[in-house]
């Protein structure tokens, strides 16, 4: 079974045909760059993660992590300090100042009332995810009945969020429940519980008889 980013995997697949190298070139996906911040200040918020979906903050998501536990602080003294993690989508390949991400994380996060204005910034950290979530394009599912029948035509069985491309069955409990499916399937036989392969929109609208 193969976990990793569908894509790539075709990419690396040797004798892999013309038409799915070309589907797999049109699956697309975003990159996320997380900002680690912390703070010589208590957190001031009791909530473990909030949403920004306007353009407040330049992230979509921050995490509370001191609001986690107190070892995502320094354990001198954990009540006098405070740990946060943002998340910033990209689309895949941006050219970004590192940098600069940090210094507007940190002061998305005083603008927004999480940090306070005086509080001493103690660290910053940024890591770049370059695959962070499938993107569920509309020729998706064309690219996906081209790729997938042919792995499994040679024994290549790829499951999880970037394995299966699709993320709307791409959480973790998804991801599990996949790996022991087929592990299930390939010794009894029996029938997979979450995937499937999709159909292109045609494929559907000729079933339904549209």
């Amino acid at each position: 079974m193969a976990t990793g980013a569908l894509d790539q995997l075709v990419a690396m697949t040797a004798g892999a045909p013309a038409h799915v190298r070309q589907a797999a070139t049109a699956l697309k996906h975003t990159t996320v760059a997380m900002v680690g911040l912390g703070y010589k200040s208590p957190t001031t918020d009791r909530r473990s993660w909030l949403y920004f979906p306007g353009r407040e903050a330049p992230f979509y998501r921050a995490t509370n992590f001191s609001r986690y536990a107190p070892a995502n602080v320094p354990r001198s003294d954990p009540s006098r300090y405070s740990a946060w993690m943002t998340e910033t989508s990209l689309p895949a390949g941006t050219l970004l100042d590192e940098a600069a991400l940090v210094e507007e994380c940190d002061t998305a996060l005083r603008r927004c009332g999480l940090v306070p204005d005086g509080a001493q910034r103690v660290s910053g950290h940024l890591e770049l995810i370059p695959y962070a979530y499938p993107v569920p394009t509309t020729g998706r599912d064309t690219a996906l009945a081209r790729i997938q029948p042919w792995l499994e035509s040679h024994e290549i069985y790829s499951r999880g969020r970037f394995g299966t491309w699709r993320y709307e069955i791409g959480n973790m409990d998804h991801a599990v429940t996949m790996g022991q499916d087929i592990a299930r399937r390939l010794v009894h036989g029996t029938a997979e519980r979450i995937y499937t392969v999709p159909r292109p929109a045609a494929a559907r609208e000729a079933v339904h008889g549209r």
